[in-house]
């Protein structure tokens, strides 16, 4: 796992429980040993509960 996820796995998870987030994968380099914090960011694929109470764009903004 991601040194940077990992950190804060706990914050993630809050995160994802108040805006009803149902699926989060990473991808790109931030999945690769050679991975540099200092010149790349963290590419995240989110999956929304479509079921929410929250709706599209309040869910997105609020996650972000």
């Amino acid at each position: 796992m991601n040194p940077i996820i990992k950190a804060r796995q706990a914050e993630i998870a809050l995160l994802c429980e108040q805006f009803e987030v149902q699926r989060m994968d990473i991808f790109g380099s931030a999945t690769r040993p050679d991975f540099d914090p200092d010149r790349s960011d963290v590419d995240l694929l989110v999956e929304f509960n479509p079921d929410s109470t929250l709706k599209g764009l309040g869910q997105y903004i609020g996650l972000k």
